[in-house]
Parts: structure tokens; sequence; C-alpha cells
């Protein structure tokens, strides 16, 4: 992928929406394991992460998801993975740092044939759809839910306003002074 293509922010969104969508259907899980292939994430990706953003995604990663994280696997990692790694790093606790495990170039094979053949794509040697197929799918499952992403995005982001009206006519301001004086026994 072209690196003037990506966008770290919207990356990450798109992967915390698919995990909400997963939970959505399926209901909740004790945790998500999460395999990342870096083989094509190069320097120029790398640095399009800002030192804010990369604060800003630690924060909710590690306080704001509504799912546990059980494991990341980086796989065939890159000077440009190792860059972002670098720079996430520091803000990081040590329990996500445990969590997260580096495989080389040479040790990604190693570790697929470790996996159930049935999840591994065909790309890495597996037997489920081709990382485009599967990639499709889902990008469909989101347009398909594009207004409930939309709907909670407004929800998340106090631009719903609450079903009741609370607030306080004039003739109600006497009774709620008077519950200021009230003394129970």
């Amino acid at each position: 992928m072209d690196a003037s293509q990506y966008y770290p922010t919207v990356a990450s969104k798109l992967t915390f929406m698919a995990i909400e969508l997963d939970q959505v259907e399926y209901g909740t899980k004790s945790g998500y394991r999460m395999v990342l292939d870096s083989n094509h994430f190069s320097l120029s990706h790398a640095l399009r992460y800002s030192l804010a953003n990369a604060r800003n995604l630690m924060l909710y990663v590690q306080e704001g998801t509504p799912f546990v994280i059980d494991k990341i696997y980086i796989l065939n990692v890159t000077s440009g993975t190792e860059r972002v790694y670098s720079m996430l790093k520091p803000f990081m606790s040590a329990s996500l740092i445990n969590k997260i495990i580096i495989k080389s170039v040479s040790k990604t094979n190693e570790f697929i044939k470790t996996l159930p053949q049935t999840i591994v794509p065909k790309d890495y040697g597996g037997l489920a759809p081709i990382m485009k197929e599967t990639n499709e799918i889902l990008k469909k499952k989101l347009l398909d839910n594009r207004d409930y992403f939309l709907d909670e995005e407004k929800l998340r982001n106090g631009c719903v306003k609450d079903e009741v009206d609370t607030t306080v006519g004039e003739d109600d301001k006497d009774n709620i002074n008077s519950f200021k004086n009230l003394s129970i026994d």
C-alpha cells in the first residue's frame, strides 16, 4: 500500500469498528487475539504517525476499548514497524507490552503453522479465504452498518439530546428550593 494513502487514525478506527461489529453480531468474548502483518509497512508509513496520535491511540487501547486484548501478534516485522513500536512503547503499560509478541520475517511462517489452518488465509498457506476477499466482506459489513456507527458516534460525542426534558420551569423552582430545607428524622 502506498504510504501517502495510509491514515493511521482511520486504520485504527476501522479496526475498532470491526471488533465492535463482531461484538454486536456474536456477543462479547473473553479476549481478542490480534494478528497484524507488517510486511508492507515501511518507514514512510511510520512517519505518518504523530506523537499525539500515538499517545491517544495507546490511551484508548488501554483505557477506552470496550473489549479485552489478549495478545497482539505482529508478523513480518520491518524497520517501519519497529519505528512505530518504539514511538508507542513509552505510552504503553507493562501489561500491554507483555501482550505484544513480535515475530521476525523468518519466524512468521513458523508461527502461522501453529494456528488453526481454518482461520489462516490462503495467502498464508491456510484454508480460509484470501485476505482480499475477507477485506471485501468486512468492508461490506461495515457499510451495511453505516447508520449504526454514525448514530453511535453521535451518542458518544454527546450530540444526541436526552429524550426526557429535564429543564425546570419557573413554577417548579419554588418546589426545588423547598427540598433544600427538608429535614428527615
